[in-house]
């Protein structure tokens, strides 16, 4: 699958050297995708978060059959389980 990126920020830094990079792209099932990357002269590091899109999960979710519920006994001291 081949995602659609826009960049939302670029900023360079020139004391440091550093430029910070942030992209967003909307996922087929609405939610978003953003990716920061930080260079620097030294090293680089990425950082991908994913934002599901509000109310999805609720929609989409298929109802599961719950299946029979476990019952636990209880006993207390003087009405030990047997």
């Amino acid at each position: 699958m081949q995602l659609k990126y826009e960049l939302i920020e670029n900023h360079f830094e020139e004391v440091t050297q550093m430029t910070t990079r942030t992209e967003q792209a909307r996922l087929p099932d609405g939610s978003w995708l953003i990716r920061t990357v930080m260079y620097t002269p030294y090293l680089i590091t990425a950082d991908v978060s994913c934002v599901p899109a509000a109310g999805s999960s609720k929609k989409n979710r298929k109802k599961r059959k719950k299946k029979g519920k476990r019952r636990y006994e209880r006993g207390t001291l003087f009405d030990p389980i047997g």
